[in-house]
């Protein structure tokens, strides 16, 4: 299996706002759930990926890693970048790579639109010494 570098391509997430839920009663009160619809993208992207990985004959990677996201929104709207990255990690962590926390690189990038919005995930394994990715040098 190549463990290089890994492309994913991934559904658009759901909104930031509409990730989490916090009951106001029953035995959940105060706690902060995953929507249904959190849960629902993480097993579409928990599916995407087991088939691109058998496809690509690639594995999780392990270890340290650097990961880029290019998000292709579905419309013009305005958005922040930075709401589209926790839902994702998130939905990648044990498939892409390891673990989140094994992230010592990452580049969010905003692509043109292309309706109804994806999401374009690289993983590469970070060097030892010098952090260089792999087959890649460093912009």
């Amino acid at each position: 299996m190549d463990t290089s570098g890994a492309l994913y391509y991934l559904p658009w997430p759901p909104s930031t706002n509409r990730i989490w839920r916090s009951p106001n009663r029953g035995p959940l009160k105060g706690r902060h759930l995953l929507s249904k619809e959190a849960r629902a993208y993480k097993a579409e992207v928990a599916a995407i990926i087991a088939v691109q990985m058998y496809e690509a004959a690639v594995a999780p990677m392990p270890g340290r890693v650097g990961v880029r996201l290019v998000a292709y929104p579905p419309d013009r709207r305005k958005r922040d970048l930075d709401n589209i990255i926790k839902i994702v990690l998130d939905s990648c962590k044990g498939q892409c790579f390891e673990d989140d926390a094994n992230i010592d690189r990452l580049e969010v990038l905003r692509g043109e639109v292309l309706p109804p919005g994806s999401i374009e995930v690289s993983v590469w394994m970070i060097g030892d010494e010098d952090g260089e990715r792999a087959g890649m040098s460093q912009t």
